[in-house]
């Protein structure tokens, strides 16, 4: 039975080792995933951005051609003081709500993209911090098997202690 306890031992580190590698990946492919995930919402909130963008600009294309229209209709040059006042007023007013829109569409997939730039980092240190666990692991047993046979004196035991 004393000659099994030390193989129980470097088994058990064995086991500890690989369990912490597997882990470790484990966590690194979550990781990678949510990385991969994040860098699609960016290009998604990118390109949902530029199609905001291009309806709010048919909208206001809209809103001011029936603006020019009214005027003409009632009788007012749309080229006159006031009426061109209003719709250089509302043309202002479309293209500050425009760059709005871009705005926050940069915004959101930047929040995207770094997000995806943390899952990557905990990608890599999810991976390393397995490395080392399954290091101490190996090391662990290692230490525990040879002071089941050495004893804390260095010299080795006798008689199965």
């Amino acid at each position: 039975m004393a000659v099994a306890i030390p193989f129980i031992m470097v088994a058990a580190a064995a086991v500890g080792t690989y369990a912490a590698i597997k882990q470790s990946q484990a966590a690194s492919d979550t990781a990678d995933y949510n990385a991969k995930v994040a860098q699609q919402n960016a290009a998604a909130a990118t390109q949902q951005g530029l199609q905001a963008q291009m309806q709010q600009r048919q909208d206001a294309a809209r809103k001011i051609g029936l603006m020019e229209a009214n005027y003409g209709a009632n009788g007012i040059d749309p080229g006159s003081g006031t009426a061109t006042d209003v719709i250089n007023d509302s043309i202002s007013q479309s293209t500050l709500d425009n760059l709005n829109i871009k705005y926050n569409y940069q915004l959101k997939a930047l929040g995207y993209q770094n997000s995806a730039t943390l899952d990557s980092s905990a990608a890599s240190n999810d991976t390393t911090a397995g490395y080392l666990s399954a290091a101490g692991a190996a090391l662990g047993g290692a230490s525990s098997t040879l002071k089941y046979q050495y004893g804390n004196s260095g010299v080795p035991v006798t008689g199965g202690q």
